[in-house]
C-alpha cells in the first residue's frame, strides 16, 4: 500500500501569468513603507550585548488593515543614565543623551503616558497601549529592515485620517 494520492498535475510557470514580477518584494517580510495602527505587543529594558548602554526595545503589532497579522517590528531607544565623577557630582547629559531622552519623551508622550507618569511607568506598563506608527524601509548590513520614524496617540482628535500620513502632518496645515 502506499501514502501517494493521485491528483492532476498542473504544468507550466509556478508564477500567475497575471503576475507583474518587478512587484513582488525580494524580502519576503517587506512591510509597504506607511502609516499604522499598532499594539505595544511587547517591551523590555536592558544593556546592550557590549554592556555598554541601556536600551527599550518595542515590538509593535500592526492591529488594522491588510497586515494586521504580520509579524511584529521593533523599534531600540537608548535609555542614557546619569554618570558621577570621582567626587560624585553629577555629569551633565551629552547632547546626544539629551537627544535620546527627548525621543524617549516624545514616545512616551504618544503613548498617551502624562509627564508626571514618565519616572514611574516601566516598560511593562506600555503592553497594549495603540499607536500610529509611520514607517520607512532601511537597509542595513545588506538586510531591508523597518525603522520606526514617527510615533503619534490614536484618537479621535487627532489630525488627519486613520487611512495616511497626513495624520502626521502639523496642525496648521490641515
Amino acid at each position: 500500500m502506499t501514502d501517494v494520492t493521485e491528483t492532476e498535475e498542473i504544468t507550466g510557470s509556478i508564477f500567475d501569468d497575471e503576475i507583474d514580477v518587478d512587484e513582488i518584494p525580494d524580502n519576503p517580510n517587506h512591510l509597504p513603507e506607511d502609516v499604522y495602527t499598532c499594539r505595544i505587543s511587547n517591551a523590555v529594558l536592558k544593556p546592550t550585548a557590549k554592556k555598554d548602554k541601556i536600551g527599550l526595545t518595542i515590538s509593535y503589532q500592526i492591529s488594522e488593515g491588510d497586515y494586521a497579522s504580520s509579524f511584529p517590528f521593533t523599534e531600540w531607544l537608548w535609555c542614557p543614565r546619569r554618570q558621577r565623577d570621582e567626587a560624585g557630582e553629577l555629569i551633565p547629559f551629552t547632547v546626544e543623551e539629551t537627544r535620546a531622552n527627548s525621543k524617549l519623551k516624545k514616545r512616551y508622550t504618544a503613548f498617551g503616558i502624562g509627564a508626571d507618569e514618565f519616572k514611574t511607568t516601566g516598560p511593562k506598563d506600555l503592553i497594549g497601549l495603540y499607536v500610529k506608527v509611520r514607517t520607512k524601509n532601511v537597509t542595513q548590513d545588506d538586510n531591508e529592515r523597518i525603522k520606526v520614524v514617527q510615533v503619534l496617540p490614536v484618537g479621535d482628535d487627532e489630525p488627519g485620517s486613520d487611512e495616511g500620513m497626513d495624520v502626521f502632518s502639523p496642525k496648521d496645515d490641515i
